[in-house]
C-alpha cells in the first residue's frame, strides 16, 4: 500500500521525482522500505527514461552517498538506476583535475571518495581514472604532505592501501614517489606506529633505495625496531625485510635479533624463523646457541 501511495505521488511528475528519489533513497530505505528496497528499485527502474536527463555529470556527486551503499549491496547490473549512477559518476571521475582530487582527498566521506572507494572495492573501478596524470600528481603531493606531517594521517587507511594492492596506480611513478617518501620519513627524528603502518605497503614494495646500506640501516632503526612487539610488518613483509637486513650493515643486528627472538618467544612465528635463517642474523643465533651451551657446561662443572 505504501509503495502504491509513493508511486501515485511522485510518478505523476517523474522527471522531478527521479532526482528527488536519487537524493533521498537512503531515507526511503530507512523509513519506508527497509528490506523491501529491491521492490522499490524494480519500480523505480520503470522510469529509467528520465535518468539520463535528471542525473548528469553536473549533479551526480550532489546526490549523497546512500545510493553508493546500494551499489555495495546489489552491484550495478541488477538495477538500471544504480547502473546509471555508476556510469555517470565514473565518467565524471575521469574529468577531475589535480586540484579537485586534492580537495577531495581530505574528505574521505564525501560522494567523490565514497564512489571511488566503492568502485575499487567491488572491482568496478576503471583504473584509467586513478592512473591519470591528474590523480597521480595529487596522490604524490598528498602522501608527501602526510610524510612531512603537514597534514594529518587519513582515517581511510584501507582505501590508500587498496589503491596499491589492487594495482590501481601508475607503477611507473610509484618507485620514485616512495623513494622520496622514504627520504622524507627518515628525516623525521622518530616515527610512530601509525605512520609506519600507513606507509609500509608502499615502502616495502616500491622503495628501491632500501638497497643502499645507509638507507637500510636507517630503515631498521626508524621503521622496524620501533614496531617492538607489534609484529604486523614481520608477518606481512617477511621477504622484503630479509632484503633490507641483507642490504644493511651490522650496526643494528644485535638489537634486531633480540627484538625478533623476544617476539618469537611470545607468538612462535615461522616468519621470524625464516627472517633469521635467510639473513646474517643467523650468525648471531649460532653465536648465542654456542654461548648458551658453554654457560650450561660451566654451570654443570660448578655443581
Amino acid at each position: 500500500a505504501m509503495l502504491t501511495f509513493i508511486r501515485r505521488k511522485w510518478f505523476t511528475l517523474p522527471a522531478l521525482s527521479t532526482q528527488w528519489v536519487y537524493e533521498n533513497i537512503g531515507k526511503l530505505q530507512d523509513n519506508l522500505f527497509n528490506k523491501d528496497i529491491e521492490i522499490f528499485l524494480v519500480s523505480f527502474d520503470g522510469w529509467s527514461q528520465h535518468f539520463q536527463k535528471r542525473i548528469t555529470d553536473k549533479n551526480v556527486f550532489d546526490i549523497g552517498t546512500p545510493i553508493i551503499d546500494l551499489i555495495y549491496d546489489f552491484g550495478v547490473e541488477k538495477f538500471k538506476s544504480l547502473k546509471h549512477y555508476y556510469e555517470v559518476s565514473s565518467n565524471k571521475l575521469k574529468t577531475l583535475d589535480e586540484d579537485t582530487w586534492a580537495e577531495n582527498f581530505s574528505e574521505p566521506d564525501n560522494s567523490v571518495m565514497s564512489a571511488l572507494d566503492c568502485f575499487m572495492t567491488n572491482d568496478l573501478l576503471n583504473t584509467s581514472i586513478t592512473k591519470s596524470p591528474a590523480f597521480m600528481s595529487a596522490y604524490e603531493k598528498y602522501l608527501k604532505n602526510i610524510s612531512k606531517r603537514e597534514i594529518n594521517m587519513p582515517a581511510n587507511e584501507d582505501f590508500w592501501n587498496g589503491l596499491l594492492e589492487n594495482d590501481c596506480l601508475d607503477n611507473r611513478k610509484l618507485k620514485r614517489i616512495y623513494n622520496d617518501i622514504l627520504d622524507l620519513l627518515l628525516d623525521n627524528s622518530e616515527l610512530d606506529i601509525s605512520e609506519i603502518k600507513f606507509f609500509s605497503y608502499g615502502l616495502f614494495n616500491y622503495a628501491t633505495n632500501l638497497s643502499e646500506i645507509h638507507k637500510a640501516d636507517e630503515f631498521i632503526r626508524k621503521i622496524i625496531l620501533p614496531m617492538e612487539d607489534n609484529n604486523i610488518l614481520i608477518e606481512t613483509f617477511q621477504n622484503q625485510i630479509i632484503n633490507v637486513i641483507n642490504s644493511a650493515s651490522s650496526q643494528y643486528y644485535q638489537e634486531l635479533y633480540d627484538l625478533l627472538t623476544n617476539i618469537n618467544d611470545v607468538v612462535r612465528s615461522s616468519s621470524i624463523n625464516l627472517i633469521i635463517s635467510k639473513t646474517k642474523l643467523k650468525d648471531l643465533k649460532v653465536a648465542t646457541v654456542g654461548k648458551e651451551s658453554i654457560d650450561q657446561i660451566d654451570e654443570e662443572e660448578i655443581t
